[in-house]
């Protein structure tokens, strides 16, 4: 595999995974090649996810088991990660509530945070943190909201409405969000994903590299790219996840790339390009 010339003068790669390496539990073709190619040559890569599920050093044992040569902590960023973040360098004697799952509660704990995740009617709590939860029950719901509207902060991982599976699209975390904004009347007053641009930020602020050097690899228009678009870096969509090809028709921001799938970068024909 050899990289594409239009995308060699890139030192640092943000790739998202949901869509880009795999579906559910699916490898999409090419795409750990492509990630092994990438680091032979030298080039920076980090792993930027929205979701929660998964704590950064579980994420790296998937990415080992899925066969990337080489991936440290160091390289991934989730909104889990993201959030604690987050939390931890505004927030002091916190006690959290989490609707999400394993994943959102040890990057968390990681932080200093204390987590209540047994959604009993009276605990007490100043922060809603709300996830992806694969186990959601409507009692989770009812103390969340019952929680916001008593005063507590109220945060969210991302607000995806839906995540790509091997089957499909299921529900994503911004699901759960809405329900929760619906029920209580409020919205999240910080969210951590993208199209928010903290975790790039976050990323910009560890590796040291210019922005025009920088291209970040996703399948949302409305998560990946607006996010790029946001921080000032350049994007590349793949059709390997939420977006179709018909989705593409007279965006008004289209990314700077659009290709079928990560792999793509090795072609030598020229990607589908935009100038905004």
């Amino acid at each position: 595999m050899r990289l594409n010339n239009v995308f060699d003068r890139y030192e640092l790669f943000i790739v998202d995974l949901d869509g880009v390496l795999w579906r559910g539990n699916e490898l999409i073709d090419g795409s750990i090649e492509t990630i092994n190619m990438l680091i032979s040559l030298g080039k920076s890569v980090v792993f930027m996810t929205n979701n929660s599920t998964k704590s950064r050093a579980t994420y790296v044992d998937t990415l080992k088991e899925a066969g990337v040569n080489e991936v440290y902590v160091e390289q991934v960023y989730n909104s889990a990660y993201a959030l604690a973040k987050y939390i931890s360098e505004t927030k002091k004697r916190v006690r959290a509530f989490i609707v999400g799952e394993e994943g959102l509660r040890r990057e968390l704990e990681l932080v200093g945070v204390k987590t209540v995740c047994k959604p009993y009617l009276n605990i007490k709590a100043n922060i809603v943190v709300v996830g992806l939860d694969r186990k959601l029950t409507y009692r989770k719901i009812a103390v969340a909201v019952k929680l916001i509207m008593e005063g507590s902060k109220y945060y969210a991982c991302n607000t995806d409405a839906t995540i790509p599976l091997e089957y499909g699209l299921a529900p994503g975390a911004g699901s759960i969000v809405s329900a929760i904004s619906t029920a209580s009347g409020r919205e999240p007053e910080f969210i951590a994903g993208k199209p928010n641009t903290y975790m790039i930020d976050l990323c910009l602020r560890d590796y040291n590299v210019e922005r025009e050097k920088v291209l970040l690899i996703g399948d949302r228009l409305d998560t990946d790219i607006k996010a790029a678009r946001r921080a000032g870096i350049d994007s590349a969509l793949v059709l390997t996840g939420v977006t179709r090809i018909e989705d593409l028709k007279n965006l008004e921001n289209p990314p700077t790339y659009i290709i079928k799938s990560l792999s793509s970068i090795c072609s030598t024909a020229k990607p589908l390009r935009y100038y905004s």
